[in-house]
């Protein structure tokens, strides 16, 4: 198992594994029936942490290939 397909290629190439012996499975977060956090809860836990609104949230490491500049550089034109 692992968590993308570029992982796979990366796997099955490296290791020579048969493409049929590793799955993708994606990370993800469930929150269904789960109460969404009261809203001066949460801006208070952000507070504490020093964020401040709008911001976002990336989970990924800083590879070039991800292109965070660009990231961030859409992020300040979409703010405008």
């Amino acid at each position: 198992m692992t968590l993308s397909e570029f992982s796979r290629r990366d796997i099955i190439r490296t290791y020579g594994v048969p493409d049929s012996k590793v799955v993708v499975v994606p990370i993800g977060v469930s929150v269904r029936g789960e109460p969404a956090m009261d809203p001066a809860r949460r801006a208070a836990w952000l507070l504490s942490r020093g964020i401040t609104e709008p911001f976002f949230l990336y989970v990924g490491n800083l590879q070039p290939r991800k292109n965070l500049p660009r990231l961030i550089k859409a992020f300040a034109l979409a703010r405008r």
